[in-house]
């Protein structure tokens, strides 16, 4: 999807996606930014983001407790530790967590954070 199509699905009059569980989404150029609160869903369970960059900040609003598998593949957008800590810290249900993107250091973190462990509740 294109970031002009992207940026009219979006806006104040649109109804939310409260009811969506599956996310996959292709983002074929980068021109502005996006707003994907569209699609923030408190029952949204696999998300898929992949193609041309996305900023952080555009989805992290997708990140709610009920996610369960998470891709970033692809991207042209860099990621840091500390946006993955907080990433993992909104999600408990995380299962899968695929990330195929350029991921650097947040040295804040470094001395807090050594390994980051996905654990099945029981």
């Amino acid at each position: 999807m294109s970031s002009l199509m992207l940026q009219r699905l979006g806006g104040p009059d649109r109804t939310r996606a409260q009811a969506l569980e599956d996310l996959d989404l292709r983002r074929t150029d980068k021109h502005g930014q996006v707003d994907l609160s569209l699609f923030a869903s408190p029952v949204l369970q696999r998300l898929k983001l992949s193609g041309a960059g996305f900023d952080f900040h555009e989805f992290h609003m997708l990140m709610c407790p009920a996610l369960t598998d998470l891709t970033l593949s692809k991207t042209q957008t860099p990621v840091t530790t500390g946006e993955i800590i907080g990433l993992l810290s909104s999600t408990p249900r995380l299962h899968s967590l695929k990330l195929e993107t350029d991921i650097f250091p947040c040295f804040a973190l470094d001395g807090i954070v050594k390994v980051v462990t996905l654990q099945e509740p029981c």
